[in-house]
């Protein structure tokens, strides 16, 4: 039982308080920790909560409550001062004015030295740091505790968002942009209106000379990726072409019965495939049942059953002469059909057996059900995977025209940052690169479809 179902019923063990008081953070000592409980166990030894000893101490504790109205809870701490035990510390350490306190809480029996000991089952933790002395005396000492965020004086929101508009620095540390120059503040390309200097032009020329090598890039990626999911699902070993299909419900054609019969659940009850039974569950099978097809007899409105189902009656000789008939015990192996033509169909395990053509031998016994099992057509697999090699063939040739395009996109890349460095500091195009502090401009320079890094543009709506 865990500590939640132990409080919803209707009685459960008494709750202990535990609390930690950490001052290594007022006197750099890690080991400046102290555990307090204002409680002793039933046998009048000290508490003992995951391996630490709790030590007795009269506290009163109140507002940890917490509320739907958007303030956070200030508790109050009161801790006995009769014996004069913390008025040292406090005297020492600014009335421990920035110390933590965690209060812990979990029932008795879960404690170490419980009966049932259990370190995962409590309460959530309350942590919270002592922001004032509120009262000292020689009986008592009294502090107000606050959140860390109460603490340090923060207000949440730290930083106010305006809908649709960035506040980052273009090009500063939290914008995180330092590509090339692309477009003007009103998102046009920095193309528009030319240049001031030859090198200015060289930049332009070069900017649009990547556009289109990212272009062809993109376009590349995506045939290559594409005929990647085609080439996986072509030369997958377990996958399979239908090589032939097939229904066969009655004699004198070019094949023997071939069909599957079914449960309501699915299951195949018989497979076959000109007479023979087929095995469908093996891990590649080189059958498998195929569609639902219409019998005009059986369960359900779609017609698609067997028909009546009978049991198999052996008949034998007798030991005195004559002949004995047994019905086989009816089941999902062992079982009789009739086809259209109304000639007797016998399974045995599973498997087809010859009608008695004389006094002894297997026919069909009494009925069982005026209607059986829905029926399926045959499918015969492939699994030589004709389309692997042709696909195979041009994913290879999408791999090599992606890494042709990657090549010059890489070394337009590299023309483009080399003209943008070479840009006088004076030049136009510098002067027109200016970002529009809305979405498409970050679009524009992080990429269309890419994602923006964090940060680089603080939204405070949702974008579509």
């Amino acid at each position: 039982m865990t500590i939640q179902q132990d409080v919803a019923s209707t009685w459960h063990d008494a709750i202990i308080e535990l609390f930690e008081l950490d001052l290594s953070g007022l006197t750099g000592n890690a080991n400046d920790q102290y555990y307090f409980a204002n409680q002793l166990m039933p046998d009048n030894s000290k508490v003992q909560w995951k391996s630490k000893v709790y030590e007795p101490l009269p506290i009163e504790a109140s507002g940890f409550e917490r509320t739907t109205k958007g303030q956070l809870p200030q508790p109050e701490l009161t801790v006995s001062n009769a014996f004069g035990s913390l008025a040292a510390a406090v005297n020492s350490l600014n009335d421990l004015v920035g110390a933590k306190v965690t209060r812990r809480r979990t029932l008795l029996k879960y404690l170490d030295n419980g009966s049932f000991p259990d370190p995962s089952q409590e309460f959530p933790e309350d942590e919270f740091y002592i922001e004032r002395k509120v009262a000292e005396s020689s009986l008592s000492i009294t502090w107000s505790l606050a959140s860390k965020i109460d603490l340090e004086g923060l207000k949440l929101p730290k930083r106010i968002i305006t809908q649709n508009y960035c506040l980052w620095k273009y090009r500063g540390t939290e914008c995180g942009y330092t590509g090339p120059a692309v477009s003007n503040e009103f998102d046009q390309p920095i193309s528009i209106g030319g240049s001031s200097s030859p090198e200015g032009a060289a930049y332009i020329a070069a900017y649009e000379a990547f556009k289109t090598a990212e272009t062809a890039l993109a376009t590349a990626e995506a045939k290559k990726n594409n005929l990647l999911g085609q080439k996986e699902a072509a030369c997958d070993p377990n996958a399979a072409d239908v090589e032939q299909t097939l229904f066969v419900f009655k004699k004198g054609g070019t094949h023997d019965y071939t069909f599957a019969i079914q449960d309501g659940d699915g299951n195949t009850i018989v497979a076959l495939w000109d007479g023979v039974a087929v095995d469908v569950n093996a891990p590649k099978p080189q059958y498998r049942p195929n569609f639902k097809q219409r019998t005009n007899r059986g369960p359900g409105s779609k017609n698609n059953g067997t028909g009546a189902a009978y049991t198999v009656a052996n008949y034998v000789p007798a030991p005195g002469g004559g002949v004995t008939k047994t019905e086989l015990p009816f089941s999902t192996s062992t079982f009789a059909i009739k086809d259209y033509d109304g000639a007797a169909i016998l399974f045995i395990g599973g498997a087809i057996v010859p009608q008695r053509t004389g006094t002894f031998g297997y026919d069909t016994g009494d009925p069982v059900s005026a209607g059986f099992a829905p029926m399926r057509s045959m499918a015969k697999l492939d699994y030589n995977n004709t389309n692997c090699s042709s696909l195979t063939s041009q994913y290879n040739a999408a791999v090599s025209a992606y890494d042709a395009a990657k090549a010059a996109y890489d070394a337009a890349k590299s023309a483009l940052d080399g003209a943008f460095a070479a840009l006088p500091v004076d030049d136009e195009v510098l002067k027109r690169d200016q970002c529009g502090k809305r979405l498409q401009s970050c679009r524009l320079r992080f990429g269309a479809t890419g994602s923006l890094p964090f940060g680089g543009f603080p939204g405070a709506n949702l974008t579509r």
